[in-house]
């Protein structure tokens, strides 16, 4: 019996062509960190208001924290703006 449910398990998992990412859907958008802080009480996130050349900006939270210190960040909007 634990021969035939392995069997069965592996012609149950998807196959390559239904893998497959329609990159159509994607929406990339490349923009300019405007302002950041560092989410209280958390170690890795940020919030970030983010232009993106629409009417107001963004909000964005991410875990740059974890990669990048808040002072060199801060530094590098410095530099930008």
């Amino acid at each position: 019996m634990q021969g035939g449910e392995k069997a069965e398990k592996k012609q149950a998992a998807p196959n390559q062509d239904n893998a497959k990412v329609d990159v159509s859907r994607l929406d990339l958008r490349v923009g300019r960190i405007i302002s950041t802080v560092q989410l209280p009480e958390t170690d890795g996130l940020y919030v970030e208001q983010v232009d993106v050349g629409e009417t107001c900006p963004r909000t964005v939270v991410s875990e740059l924290a974890k990669h990048i210190p808040l002072d060199q960040v801060l530094i590098l909007l410095n530099i930008m703006c």
